[in-house]
C-alpha cells in the first residue's frame, strides 16, 4: 500500500487501474496491488453488474445532442465527494445515475435527459412490521396515495447485530412501490426473496427512495431501523 498525491481534477479518482487499485481512506488517496476476489459474486451483484455494463454500452451509442442534454443537466446540480467537497457530476455519471434508478424500477432507460416533473413528496412514510412469526414488513403512507409519476425504491438489510448503528453498507435493493399505491404497501415477499427471515433480537434497516419516472432523479430518502422482537413492536 502507498499514498498518492492527486491533482484537483483527479481528487476523487478511485477503482482499478491496470494491476493496481486506487481507493480513499481518512481523506487520503491510497494505492494497492489488485488481487482477484476470493468470493464468487452473488446473483444480486451479478445483476447489478449487468445493469451497469448495459448502461455504459448505451452511453456509447447515443448521439452528441443527447450527450449534451445530460451535460447541461449535470451542470445544474451538485454532488459531494467523500470529504464533503461539492462538484458537478460528469454527463456520463449523471446519465448512469438517472438510468440506474429507472432500470432498477423496471423502466426503460432514457437516451436524452428529460426535465423532471415537479411532484409533492409523500410526507413521513412509516416502515412497519408485525407478527415476527409470519415476518411481515411494509410501509404506511398515512392515508395518502403515491404520486402518478413516482416509484419508491425499497432497500433493506438482512438481520444484523443489534449494536450496529448504521446499516447503509448492508442495504440491498429489493423492489419498488408502483405509482398510485394507497395507504399501505407490504413488501414481505420482496424481502424474503433476497434475505432469510431475521431472528429475534437482530436489527433490520430499511430505506425508501422516491424516483421520478420521467427523469430518473430521486427525491428525499427515508430511513428506518427496528429490533426484531416477539412483541412485533418496533424499537
Amino acid at each position: 500500500m502507498a499514498e498518492l498525491e492527486l491533482s484537483a481534477l483527479a481528487s476523487d479518482a478511485s477503482g482499478r487501474l491496470g494491476n493496481y487499485v486506487i481507493y480513499h481512506r481518512g481523506g487520503r488517496a491510497l494505492i494497492r496491488a489488485y488481487t482477484k476476489p476470493s468470493k464468487p459474486f452473488t446473483p444480486s451483484q451479478l445483476a447489478i453488474q449487468t445493469i451497469w455494463k448495459n448502461l455504459r454500452a448505451l452511453w456509447g451509442t447515443i448521439s452528441e445532442a443527447n450527450r449534451q442534454s445530460w451535460a447541461f443537466a449535470a451542470a445544474q446540480i451538485f454532488w459531494y465527494n467523500r470529504v464533503g467537497n461539492k462538484f458537478h457530476p460528469s454527463a456520463q455519471q449523471f446519465f448512469l445515475y438517472c438510468n440506474g434508478n429507472l432500470v432498477n424500477c423496471g423502466l426503460s432507460p432514457l437516451n436524452a435527459f428529460v426535465s423532471p416533473v415537479i411532484y409533492k413528496e409523500i410526507i413521513n412514510p412509516v416502515f412497519w412490521y408485525s407478527d415476527p412469526v409470519a415476518v411481515c414488513f411494509g410501509v404506511s403512507f398515512t392515508g395518502q396515495t403515491t404520486p402518478a409519476n413516482v416509484r419508491y425504491m425499497i432497500y433493506a438489510t438482512r438481520g444484523l447485530n443489534a449494536g450496529i448503528m448504521n446499516g447503509d453498507k448492508y442495504l440491498r435493493y429489493i423492489g419498488n412501490i408502483p405509482p398510485g399505491t394507497a395507504d399501505n404497501y407490504d413488501f414481505t415477499f420482496q424481502y424474503l426473496s433476497l434475505f432469510s427471515a431475521p431472528v429475534v433480537g437482530q436489527k433490520v434497516f430499511f430505506l425508501l427512495k422516491p424516483v421520478d419516472i420521467t427523469s430518473g432523479i430521486s427525491g428525499i430518502i427515508n430511513k428506518f431501523s427496528t429490533i426484531y422482537t416477539h412483541s412485533g413492536t418496533p424499537v
